[in-house]
């Protein structure tokens, strides 16, 4: 979805993978071996990657799923499938936090 909108994308399949340090991280929660949650509890952990956004996908949207992303270190929460306007909106605010304010 994201590079089809002409964003550069880098699928990782393991947090041992990845061999850039990205912007922006879209995590599926309910991956086997090691879960989502444990996954960005290890990229915080990297030195670089301790403000890296990252967007939960999931299945699961309930609040008390919400709470559980955003108490784990999640910047946003996704549901399956994630829309278009929900994906443009994380990197909205990922440019939004990039952007020099101009207050005046």
């Amino acid at each position: 979805m994201a590079s089809s909108s002409g964003w550069r994308t880098t699928p990782c399949w393991s947090p041992r993978t990845g061999q850039s340090e990205p912007d922006v991280v879209f995590l599926d929660i309910g991956m086997p071996g090691m879960d989502g949650y444990e996954v960005a509890h290890r990229l915080r952990q990297q030195p670089g990657l301790e403000t890296v956004m990252i967007a939960a996908v999931t299945g699961w949207g309930q609040e008390e799923d919400r709470h559980r992303t955003s108490d784990a270190g999640f910047n946003h929460h996704l549901v399956k499938p994630p829309e278009l306007q929900a994906v443009e909106a994380v990197i909205a605010e990922l440019e939004r936090s990039r952007s020099p304010r101009t207050d005046g």
